[in-house]
């Protein structure tokens, strides 16, 4: 059985919302994850790039700053490319 108190499930249900082209699902589901556990920047980073590809920049910088302030690289490197 699935945990719903597990982030790692909503970062996933997000890369298959992803995957079937539902990306205000994948929105929902990464955020949830975020709300599972905030100090991890994959979610933030995940969140990021579908709000880039919806034209959402703003929300997309935030999210990458908030992956950046925890240390990613990935996060880092997105807020250079995608925010300035």
């Amino acid at each position: 059985m699935l945990d719903p108190k597990n982030e790692d499930v909503y970062n996933l249900w997000g890369d298959a919302e992803i995957n079937l082209k539902n990306p205000n699902a994948a929105i929902k589901d990464y955020t949830l994850a975020i709300g599972l556990n905030t100090k991890n920047p994959a979610s933030y980073i995940k969140r990021g790039m579908v709000k880039i590809n919806q034209n959402d920049k703003a929300g997309a910088c935030t999210d990458f700053n908030s992956a950046a302030a925890l240390g990613s690289k990935a996060g880092k490197d997105a807020v250079v490319k995608y925010c300035k």
